[in-house]
């Protein structure tokens, strides 16, 4: 609903907050129609190097045009559940990672977990447990946090759970290459 209260302009994109250089993300796009810009994409697309994908398109046409939409709140990454090292995402020492929020102000998460395949294909179980988070030891109490890994489930989980609700899909199961 806020995207009707944003000014004019050619695009709203997120940054992706886990690349050094933090280019614009495509994960998620507000688009303003327009013959002369899709033109001018169309242009870019048509020209760019063999290393030029996506994110590296859109950060060139728009990186003057762009209104940047907070990342924390349309470009969270799954891979951040089992990640150590929040800073990228943060972007401050002085906070501590807490999921919890993290999901919470997420209206976007993307599933991007190498080696896990997406959830609409089935793991085998061998790649699962090796790319599945680990507990940790918590630092004041001793105890182990098994908490990211339950989250990453979840959200595994929750995504099949609502997929076939809506969809009434099954899920392919993986190839031996996986």
């Amino acid at each position: 609903m806020e995207y009707i209260f944003l000014p004019s302009a050619p695009i709203a994109m997120p940054r992706a907050y886990w690349l050094i250089n933090r280019i614009f993300s495509s994960l998620v796009m507000l688009v303003e129609p327009s013959n002369t810009e899709s033109a001018w994409a169309q242009h870019a697309v048509d020209h760019r190097s063999s290393n030029d994908f996506d994110t590296e398109i859109v950060s060139t046409v728009y990186s003057d045009d762009c209104i940047v939409l907070p990342h924390r709140h349309y470009a969270l990454l799954t891979s951040d559940f089992r990640s150590h090292d929040h800073l990228t995402f943060l972007r401050s020492t002085e906070e501590a990672w807490d999921l919890d929020i993290a999901l919470r102000d997420a209206k976007f998460l993307r599933f991007s977990d190498w080696p896990l395949p997406k959830p609409w294909r089935l793991a085998n179980m061998t790649r699962k447990e090796t790319a599945m988070p680990t507990c940790s030891t918590d630092e004041v109490t001793g105890r182990m946090d098994c908490w990211n890994c339950e989250r990453c489930g979840w959200a595994y989980r929750d995504f099949r759970s609502r997929r076939t609700h809506v969809c009434g899909g099954s899920f392919t199961r993986p190839d031996a290459k996986q």
